[in-house]
């Protein structure tokens, strides 16, 4: 059997199995706590992107890719990072905007 499109329940159990905990998700984002990472499911259901926000400690990052990419294999993804984000409220104040930057920083 395959992985479905959007697989947002598999990837949860992924992360809360290795001590990350889903704060949000929307669309084909899902949002980890603490913001230091985000993941966006791909076009099909193995591709999985990983942005760090732009605040998170560099130095953990590479760890944190390689952590997120042997267990995605486990589940049969194909964990990517691919660049870093930034968040920031809109002027609205309800909504917030997100900004992805491309490569590795």
């Amino acid at each position: 059997m395959g992985i479905p499109l959007k697989p947002l329940g598999i990837i949860k159990e992924m992360l809360d199995g290795i001590g990350f905990e889903v704060t949000y998700a929307y669309d084909d984002l899902i949002f980890i706590a603490h913001n230091a990472f985000l993941l966006q499911m791909g076009s099909t259901g193995e591709e999985v992107g990983l942005y760090f926000h732009t605040d998170s400690s560099p130095d953990k990052r590479d760890d944190i890719t390689n952590l997120l990419k042997e267990c995605g294999r486990q589940y049969r993804f194909a964990v990517d990072r691919k660049g870093t984000y930034t968040v920031s409220q809109n002027t609205s104040g309800e909504d917030f905007q997100l900004c992805f930057f491309d490569g590795h920083s």
